[in-house]
């Protein structure tokens, strides 16, 4: 599918074009936050993490989202006309964190300290109330339109909770409802915030927040994007320039996720399977290659996506120097918004002729079991 616009607001700017050219400037704008990291053996120390305070600055939960959404949706709306957005055929997908995301991963901790968390975040009942993601989803996105003053209304709506493999996710939903003419624009979108004040105690909890005490723990960032696919008939009787294609999105399973408390997948085995789908039906050659990934600083995802590249290069399919791009090194880990912005990133890279490749491989490891890739490319379909 085709892509003719894309948006994003994150901590280095409130639109792609800045967000990304601040970025491939090496720039970082990580702030203190309000919350301090206890440890017996040293001192208290803030947080550190990249956030979009003029968007988010006092807001918590679900308005925040809907404010980095809103903020995504202001920039896609400046860059195409208000009547395509209007469309009475536009479909939206989005990718969410779960509602309950802090609750996972507190078996690997004592039970005096889950006890001590759960009573802390008022969580203490066995099991979380049940709720619909779907309709939680078309709260925020219905807010974000509303606020972003968007006309339009969805006829096609799904929502994914599978963090940073969401997008990915949603690509192969919007691809089969373009190819089978439901919708006529496609909004793939991403939006996640990991600095609100109960998600902070969670990583801090299950000792994924980086501190000095775990140097190799994440930094949390916040942020969304949105890409706009179409058909590429449709694209053509619009007579609309393409910004590149998403292909070949894929999707699998680890036998060992990180809540696992296990090693890394099998040594990569689960990613590699999806890295060499994309590679052959790309036809992509071993060297050249540029990929997008999650890397956030947690060991976990290091050993899971090296050891997928050494099974890659032990079969042929890669050189072992690829060029590597990790957008947690600019806005912080983005949870399920990190496939909108890593696409955003690609597109850009591709539109402002700064590309180390005609393609970009975009790669993701969620929290459980997931793992997903898509190829970002340059090409445009034959009119």
């Amino acid at each position: 599918m085709e892509v003719i616009a894309n948006a994003m607001v994150g901590s280095l700017g409130h639109d792609a074009a800045t967000a990304c050219a601040a970025a491939r400037a090496g720039l970082v704008r990580a702030t203190d936050l309000p919350f301090t990291v206890l440890d017996a053996n040293r001192d208290p120390e803030p947080a550190s993490g990249h956030t979009v305070p003029i968007l988010t600055g006092g807001f918590e939960g679900e308005p925040r989202l809907v404010r980095l959404l809103e903020g995504a949706l202001r920039d896609l709306a400046s860059q195409l006309p208000a009547e395509l957005l209007a469309s009475a055929r536009l479909g939206f997908y989005l990718s969410l964190p779960a509602r309950d995301r802090e609750r996972e991963g507190l078996a690997r901790l004592d039970d005096e300290t889950r006890a001590a968390y759960l009573e802390q975040l008022k969580l203490a009942t066995p099991d979380p109330q049940r709720v619909s993601e779907r309709a939680r989803g078309a709260r925020i996105v219905k807010s974000a339109m509303h606020a972003a003053e968007l006309p339009g209304r969805p006829t096609c709506f799904s929502v994914a909770v599978s963090g940073h493999c969401g997008v990915m996710q949603l690509c192969g939903v919007a691809q089969e409802d373009l190819d089978h003419d439901r919708v006529d624009l496609a909004l793939l979108c991403g939006v996640d915030s990991l600095v609100g004040a109960d998600t902070l105690a969670w990583l801090d909890a299950t000792r994924r927040l980086r501190s000095g005490e775990v140097p190799v723990g994440l930094a949390p960032g916040e942020a969304a994007g949105v890409s706009v696919a179409i058909s590429s008939l449709y694209r053509r009787h619009l007579e609309l320039p393409s910004q590149g294609r998403i292909q070949w999105s894929c999707r699998g399973s680890s036998a060992a996720p990180f809540f696992a408390g296990e090693g890394a997948d099998g040594q990569g085995q689960a990613q590699a399977q999806l890295l060499e789908e994309v590679i052959q039906a790309s036809r992509l050659g071993p060297t050249g290659q540029w990929f997008i990934v999650d890397q956030n600083g947690e060991e976990f995802r290091a050993q899971d996506f090296g050891r997928a590249l050494l099974r890659l290069r032990a079969r042929s399919l890669s050189d072992g120097d690829p060029t590597l791009c990790y957008p947690a090194a600019s806005f912080g880990d983005l949870g399920a918004a990190y496939g909108a912005i890593a696409i955003c990133m690609a597109l850009r890279a591709h539109d402002r002729g700064y590309a180390p490749s005609p393609a970009a491989i975009v790669v993701a490891h969620a929290d459980g079991p997931q793992r997903a890739a898509c190829l970002v490319s340059s090409e445009v379909a034959d009119g």
